[in-house]
Parts: C-alpha cells; structure tokens; sequence
C-alpha cells in the first residue's frame, strides 16, 4: 500500500537542504502496509476518492489504468481486481462517463499499449 512519508532530516553529500528536508513528503510503497480491506478495492470492484468513498467511474478507471500500467493483466491484481474493475466499469455505463482529464489518462493507457 503505498503511503505518505515525512521525511525528518538527512545529510547527504550529494544534495543540499537549507534545512536537512526536514518536512519533505514522499510517497512509499510497502506491500506490508495496511489490511486487506484497506489495499483492496470495494465490494463491488470499484474504487473512491478514498477507502471509505463510494466507487466512482473516474476512479474505478484511474486504479484499473495504474494496475495495468504497474505490469498486471487484465485478469489480474489481488483477488482478480482487473477483472472485477472493468466488470464495474462496464456495468455503470463504461468510460464515456469519465470526466475529460480522465479521459487524458486513458490515453496514455492507449499509447502505451501500442508501444
């Protein structure tokens, strides 16, 4: 599950910081994070704004999109995410319901899969 990290201070010789990044946020990625509930989708295979949201058609697309991206097949991701996803997807009218900066991403999908 990937997670924000607050960074809270380093020296290191190859960077400079008027203050050791002391503040500075990342995100990390630890498969050893959160529940099962937490890294996986909603019961009905989509996703939210957020773990507890209900699952919208732009969000659904984006996380189907990045797990795709991320190397996962289209049967793929835990508990058969991909799957479950473009089921959800498909049930709520495709992606023609997505709102325009969504559609963006889908073209990156696109072009990267014909390259």
């Amino acid at each position: 599950m990937w997670r924000l990290k607050v960074a809270e201070g380093v020296n290191d010789s190859y960077m400079y910081s008027t203050n050791n990044f002391v503040g500075r946020q990342i995100w990390e990625f630890d498969p050893n994070h959160g529940t099962p509930e937490e890294c996986a989708a909603n019961e009905d295979g989509g996703w939210g704004f957020h773990i507890k949201g209900h699952s919208t058609m732009f969000c659904t697309a984006l996380s189907y999109i990045c797990i795709r991206l991320l190397g996962e097949g289209p049967d793929g991701g835990l508990n058969g995410a991909c799957t479950k996803a473009r089921k959800w997807i498909l049930d709520h009218g495709s992606v023609i319901a997505i709102p325009s900066w969504g559609k963006t991403w889908l073209s990156v999908r696109h072009i990267s899969q014909t390259n």
